[in-house]
């Protein structure tokens, strides 16, 4: 089964480009969900964010990430943040989604990061308030609820460190799991590169 690929850029001025990277078996058809779900996270964010809701992105074959093809629905949007308070440009939130899935022992799950968030969204004990927690919970939830069974989290392919002129092997295919939970802790996550 092919595996679209959601890939919603956030601009952050000074701070520069970062990417919040979703994958569905019906991404396309999920798209605008994703307005309802930036929403709920723009109250946590400066008004000098702006995150891009694309309508087209890659389409891969989760078995080995290869593109496949592109896939096309909907309207692009930008969501732009409300809160005119200051941020910290590394730290934020994350979503963990849960699958119940195990590969090789280990139990599959993926996360999406939320960075930065306004330091107003931060309690004394630099954890997130459990008022603003609760909300991007709620966001969250919406999103995967709201798409059943449509939003995956890609365990990704194994493949061999390419020697010399040899190309990578693959050792392990990838795959993907309906998500079946998701959890918004209120331990900041701090990110080292605007691509996680």
């Amino acid at each position: 089964m092919a595996l679209e690929r959601l890939v919603c850029t956030w601009s952050v001025g000074s701070g520069g480009i970062g990417y919040t990277t979703f994958y569905g078996t019906q991404a396309g058809g999920a798209q605008p969900s994703f307005a309802a779900f930036w929403a709920g996270v723009k109250p946590y964010l400066n008004t000098g964010i702006t995150v891009h809701i694309p309508n087209t992105g890659d389409v891969i074959d989760p078995t080995n990430g290869k593109k496949t093809g592109v896939w096309g629905s909907g309207t692009a949007s930008d969501v732009v943040g409300t809160s005119p308070n200051q941020f910290s440009a590394p730290s934020g939130a994350s979503i963990r989604w849960g699958t119940g899935a195990f590969v090789n022992g280990k139990n599959v799950h993926g996360r999406s990061y939320l960075v930065p968030l306004v330091v107003s969204a931060y309690g004394m004990d630099g954890k997130l308030l459990p008022s603003v927690a609760t909300a991007l919970q709620a966001a969250a939830n919406s999103l995967w609820v709201s798409n059943g069974t449509v939003l995956r989290v890609w365990h990704r392919p194994v493949y061999t460190k390419p020697t010399d002129n040899t190309p990578p092997v693959l050792i392990t295919p990838g795959s993907d799991y309906a998500i079946n939970s998701c959890t918004v802790p209120t331990k900041v996550a701090i990110l080292r590169t605007r691509r996680e």
